[in-house]
């Protein structure tokens, strides 16, 4: 997932994407471990995409804020 697509979404949203993500992840775990994950690669995708989410919902954390600051 681009970071130019999770900017677009509500927060709602990104909260609702980040749950699945970690659960996503948590599966691929197991599976990993019983030897059922043929692309392992998939792990460090899921990664990368939560961390862009948690990236997103930062800068806005930061951008409220600001704008609260600034009143």
């Amino acid at each position: 997932m681009a970071i130019g697509e999770l900017k677009n979404l509500s927060v709602d949203d990104l909260s609702k994407l980040y749950q699945d993500k970690k659960h996503d992840m948590h599966t691929l775990r197991i599976n990993a471990a019983m030897g059922e994950l043929k692309d392992t690669s998939q792990i460090r995708k899921a990664r990368h995409d939560i961390a862009r989410i948690l990236t997103v919902l930062r800068q806005r954390e930061l951008a409220a804020d600001a704008a609260q600051k600034d009143k």
